[in-house]
């Protein structure tokens, strides 16, 4: 492992050596970046398997989870087991090894290395793969990573690197914030390349990034496929194209018969732990919806976990809400599914907006009733002051507070 570690510790800031019980998996909590990595690259160094964990997770899913980690057993070591959203309930690990991970690596720097990218700015919680994959990729092209707050001019500009040989990953209310700050929107319009994931990006933000002149690249990945697995390329995007692009060198995808899109990776995860029904690995099936345009450009429509069945007729949320975004007055907006005792369930729709004053949930239904059939259209509307998220931008909940 001292050859996958020695490229970690030079693209890194100067790490302390870290004192880590030297058997069993190492269990991850820290939420600083440097102790963070402190301690992932000396558990490498020691050859042993690393479980990450996000640290304000409830103390019963931390304790569960620990314990899940310490049972670890498959055959595979060491291995980096990294979790999935847990925002409907008790997480999961993927299971990755060195290989998938330096594969992730290899097929975004080879087509980084087409745009003069080597190194990157990170953002986002190390405990999630798209605070992970970052540093690796940067390991992987010999180039640096700098950790900075993405609401701080001062952190993100003080850079050992310039700013357009640099990625910077972010999720699309970290985007928005950024878009609405001078100082911070000229970050942006300075790097050479700005990944958006971890949620849907509403056509708004999108457009008002293209006006900006934002390198955006819109991408599609997942903690299965080791982060990113499409990519638009941000050349494109200026240009005036949508979706979220093409597989990256050694990736490729193609349709299940339901639309749910199926990835073929070297940087696929191994399975689950625990382990689950069968596996399939190659390809892998995943439960977002898409769909291939003409250029084989991958569009997502939204996830089959998501989609609301109301009297028989499939609903998908994200078709919803993009809708309600283009009436150009929804700041956000959330579409979801209750119980109903005679549809089975039914559309719901919560939203926040700028404006305020009466009329505004009914001016959304009529314009609603344009766009969507009529059994997609929610039969509650209802203006709130905030939408929650988590940390990755992946809405969690609703609330009228």
């Amino acid at each position: 492992m001292e050859q996958f570690a020695r490229p970690l510790r030079a693209t890194l800031p100067p790490l302390v050596k870290a004192s880590i019980p030297d058997s069993g998996p190492l269990i991850l909590t820290q939420a600083n970046p440097l102790d963070f990595w402190s301690q992932f690259v000396t558990a490498l160094e020691q050859g042993q398997s690393i479980a990450v964990l996000n640290p304000e997770w409830p103390r019963e899913w931390l304790d569960q989870l620990r314990d899940t980690a310490s049972n670890f057993d498959t055959g595979y070591n060491p291995v980096f087991l990294i979790p999935t959203s847990g925002s409907s309930g008790l997480p999961k690990f993927c299971i990755h090894n060195p290989d998938t991970i330096q594969a992730a690596a290899e097929s975004f720097n080879n087509h980084a290395a087409t745009k003069n990218i080597r190194h990157n700015i990170n953002v986002l919680p190390q405990y999630h793969v798209g605070g992970m994959i970052p540093i690796f990729r940067s390991a992987s092209s010999g180039g640096k990573t700098h950790f900075a707050d993405y609401r701080d001019v001062v952190t993100i500009k003080d850079t050992p690197f310039a700013l357009e040989e640099a990625s910077l990953s972010l999720v699309p209310t970290q985007l928005r914030r950024m878009l609405g700050d001078s100082s911070l929107c000229g970050i942006l319009q300075s790097m050479g390349m700005v990944l958006i994931g971890g949620a849907a990006c509403g056509e708004d933000l999108l457009l008002e990034a293209r006006k900006r002149g934002i390198r955006l690249a819109p991408c599609y990945g997942s903690t299965e496929t080791a982060a990113l697995v499409t990519l638009l390329d941000p050349d494109a995007f200026l240009d005036g194209a949508f979706g979220v692009g093409k597989p990256l060198p050694g990736a490729s995808i193609s349709l299940a018969e339901d639309a749910r899109v199926l990835v073929s990776s070297e940087a696929n995860c191994l399975g689950y732990w625990p382990a689950g029904p069968k596996f399939n690995r190659d390809p892998l099936l995943t439960n977002d919806i898409g769909k291939l345009d003409s250029s084989g450009s991958l569009h997502i429509l939204g996830r089959a976990d998501r989609v609301i069945i109301t009297g028989g007729e499939k609903v998908i949320p994200e078709v919803v809400e993009a809708a309600a975004q283009a009436s150009g007055f929804v700041q956000d907006v959330y579409c979801f599914g209750s119980p109903d005792p005679n549809w089975g369930m039914q559309v719901e729709l919560k939203f926040t907006s700028i404006r305020k004053g009466p009329g505004l949930e009914a001016r959304l239904e009529a314009w609603l009733k344009d766009w969507i059939p009529p059994y997609a259209v929610p039969k509650s509307i209802v203006q709130v002051e905030t939408i929650l998220t988590n940390d990755m931008g992946k809405r969690i909940q609703s609330s009228d507070s």
